[in-house]
C-alpha cells in the first residue's frame, strides 16, 4: 500500500503557519482492473497564537490526476491551536500498460473568511503521488531449437497468482502452445515439422510467441518473444519416385528391353516436402552423363546387359533424395539365314547329272528369353515363273 501527504498554508510562515491544509492519502491497487483506489483525508490545522476561525460549512474539492471529487466540511469555531477534519475523497486512478502511475494531486479548502482584515478565499495543497506498481503481463523467453525437437519456455510471472496462455504465429499459421490457462513457468512444447512449409526456400523458420496473462479469468496484458527453429534436413527430404518404360513396347512383348530395338523412357517424380519446390533433377544411366529433365527418352539401346539408373532431386532448401532402379536389356541380333542348293541323286549325294536338288540351310535368331521363335519357309519356282511352290 502506497501512502503519503502534502500540504499548503496561508498566513504565518512555513515553519509556523497560521492555517495549514493537510491531505493524507493511501492507495489500494486493483490487479485485474489495473487501477488504484486512492483515499484522501483532508484536515485543517489552525495555528496557536491567535489564529482563530469562525466559519460555516464549506464546499471543497480534491483533484487526483484527472479525477476531481467534491467534499463538504462542517462549520469551524476555534480560537486556534486546533485540527479539524474537513472530509474524505476517494479516487479511481488508472495505471499505464506497464502498471505504473505517478499523478499530481491538488486539494482546495474554500475558507472564505476575513483574516486580520484581509479576505482569504481558499487554501490550496499540491503534491505528487507515486502509486505502487501493479503487476501486469508475465514475460517469457523462448529458446531457439529444431523443428520436431522438444523445448521448454521460461516464464517470469509478474505475480505468482497469475495464469497465462501462450500462442504462436509462423507465417500463415496461428496456434496455441497449450489451450488451457496454466501457472507452469517452464511449459514444454515441440515445434511441429509442419511449420517448415512456412519457409519453402530457407533452412529455418521464425516463430513469434505471445503470452497473455490472466488474473483469474480477466486478461491483464500480453508480451511477446521470438525464436528460430532449424528445419532438419533428414526429416524433410523431398519425396521421389522413378519409373522406366519402353517407348517401343518391346518390353511388353518380350518381358525385357531388347538391344538395338528398345528405348528407355525415364520419368522422375519429385514431391515437395513442406512446400519447398524441387530445384534440380539429375539422372544417370550406368554412370554416364546426367540428364537434367524430369522426363526424357534415350536413343536405341546399343548394348545388352544390366543398366543401373540413378535419379537425384534437390529442393530449394538444398535437401536431396535419390531413387535407383536396375533394368535388363536382352541381347539381340538380326536373324541369320544361310543356305545352298546342290544337284544330287536320290540318295542326296552330289551328282551333277542327278535328277534331284538338295537344299542345305542354317538359320538362327536371338532367343530373347525363349520368346523369339524361329520359323523357316522354303519355296521355289521354275525359271521364268513368278509363282513359288
Amino acid at each position: 500500500m502506497a501512502s503519503g501527504s502534502f500540504s499548503g498554508y496561508i498566513c504565518g510562515t512555513a515553519e509556523r503557519p497560521g492555517y495549514k491544509l493537510v491531505t493524507s492519502w493511501t492507495s489500494e491497487k486493483n490487479i485485474a482492473g489495473n487501477y488504484s483506489t486512492v483515499t484522501c483525508t483532508h484536515k485543517l490545522e489552525c495555528g496557536s497564537g491567535g489564529w482563530g476561525l469562525q466559519i460555516g460549512s464549506r464546499s471543497n474539492k480534491c483533484k487526483v490526476g484527472d479525477d476531481e471529487k467534491s467534499f463538504s466540511s462542517s462549520g469551524i469555531n476555534t480560537g486556534g491551536g486546533t485540527t479539524h477534519d474537513l472530509g474524505t475523497t476517494v479516487h479511481k486512478i488508472p495505471h499505464d500498460s506497464q502498471g505504473r502511475k505517478t499523478v499530481t494531486a491538488t486539494s482546495t479548502f474554500n475558507m472564505q473568511a476575513s483574516i486580520s482584515g484581509v479576505w482569504r478565499e481558499s487554501i490550496t495543497a499540491t503534491g505528487t503521488m507515486v502509486l505502487d506498481d501493479i503487476p501486469r503481463a508475465s514475460s517469457m523467453t523462448a529458446p531457439n531449437g529444431t523443428l520436431g525437437t522438444a523445448i521448454k519456455f521460461s516464464v517470469s510471472q509478474a505475480d505468482t497468482s497469475f495464469y497465462h496462455v501462450i500462442t504462436y504465429s509462423c507465417g500463415n499459421v496461428k496456434d496455441s502452445v497449450a489451450v488451457s490457462k496454466t501457472q507452469n513457468t517452464a511449459p514444454p512444447w515441440t515445434p511441429p515439422l509442419s511449420l517448415a512449409s512456412q519457409s519453402p526456400g530457407l533452412s529455418k523458420v521464425s516463430v513469434i510467441f505471445t503470452i497473455t496473462t490472466y488474473s483469474g479469468d480477466t486478461p491483464i496484458g500480453t508480451s511477446t518473444a521470438t525464436a528460430e527453429y532449424i528445419i532438419p534436413a533428414n526429416s524433410v527430404k523431398p519425396g521421389i519416385s522413378l519409373s522406366v518404360s519402353d517407348v517401343t513396347n518391346y518390353k511388353t512383348t518380350y518381358g525385357n528391353y531388347v538391344q538395338g530395338k528398345s528405348k528407355f523412357k525415364v520419368t522422375v517424380t519429385g514431391t515437395p516436402s513442406y512446400s519447398s519446390p524441387i530445384k534440380t533433377y539429375s539422372t544417370t544411366i550406368n554412370g554416364g552423363a546426367p540428364y537434367t529433365e524430369k522426363s526424357f527418352e534415350t536413343d536405341l539401346i546399343k548394348d545388352a546387359g544390366t543398366y543401373n539408373i540413378v535419379s537425384t532431386i534437390t529442393d530449394e532448401r538444398s535437401n536431396s533424395n535419390t531413387a535407383t532402379t536396375t533394368v535388363t536389356v536382352l541381347e539381340y541380333h538380326e536373324p541369320i539365314v544361310e543356305f545352298s542348293v546342290t544337284r544330287c541323286d536320290e540318295n542326296w549325294l552330289d551328282n551333277v547329272e542327278g535328277k534331284y536338288v538338295r537344299i542345305d540351310w542354317f538359320a538362327t535368331v536371338s532367343n530373347l528369353g525363349g520368346k523369339n521363335k524361329l520359323s523357316v519357309d522354303i519355296k521355289y519356282n521354275k525359271t521364268g515363273s513368278s509363282d513359288y511352290i
